[in-house]
């Protein structure tokens, strides 16, 4: 692959990962006003309990029809959502500091960085992406898929967001609409390896899937 083709890859990459950030934010119409879409919350960053680290590969599959709120659909867990992957590398760690979060490309280039330390949200973006990310939307998925359960609803309690859980499955809605799905797959208790998390979003008909490739267990 040429150093073109890897340039359009990510810039591709960097605007279907802000317009699924963003989708999150919609309530029960795609024409409503993101500025007038609430946020959800952040979690404070002691409250996983736990010290780690985590580098991760990211895919992200995104049906280029599938924007209409109108038609969209869930799609499960084991099915297969049409267009080209795109993937991209997260590295991001919990500790005493805070969240912080790296995007890189295979290649290694950073592409964001996020932070927040319970209190400020930090974010710099690299002068490849065609449009900053909506970090704090990134940040507010990735404690979703991991904080503990009654953490999670204690913060959501006051706000119109609301999620509803099942094995494995942690479902967000908005009022009553689904917006994500969240599946995980636990690691191997023995190994610690073999974790899949896969969120997807019900109105954009996009999935990611995200492997954990290496836990360091901090002090």
């Amino acid at each position: 692959m040429t150093f073109y083709h890897r340039r359009v890859n990510y810039r591709l990459a960097a605007h279907y990962l802000t317009i699924l950030s963003l989708s999150v934010l919609w309530g029960c119409s795609t024409a409503q006003k993101i500025s007038l879409a609430p946020q959800i919350p952040l979690l404070p960053p002691q409250s996983l309990g736990q010290h780690w680290q985590l580098t991760q590969s990211v895919i992200l599959y995104i049906d280029a029809n599938g924007v209409d709120a109108s038609s969209a659909k869930n799609h499960g867990s084991g099915e297969a959502i049409p267009g080209a992957p795109l993937s991209l590398l997260v590295a991001w760690s919990i500790s005493e500091r805070g969240l912080d979060v790296v995007g890189l490309t295979p290649s290694g280039q950073t592409l964001m960085t996020l932070g927040y330390d319970g209190e400020q949200f930090f974010e710099d973006y690299s002068p490849q992406l065609p449009t900053a990310l909506p970090g704090r939307q990134i940040l507010a998925q990735l404690q979703l898929s991991y904080w503990p359960l009654d953490v999670i609803n204690q913060r959501l309690k006051p706000s119109p967001w609301r999620l509803i859980t099942s094995k494995d499955t942690r479902d967000l809605y908005l009022g009553k609409r689904k917006i994500l799905n969240i599946h995980i797959t636990p690691p191997d208790k023995v190994t610690g390896t073999g974790e899949i998390i896969e969120i997807t979003n019900t109105i954009l008909h996009s999935r990611l899937i995200i492997k954990t490739l290496e836990r360091t267990i901090l002090p």
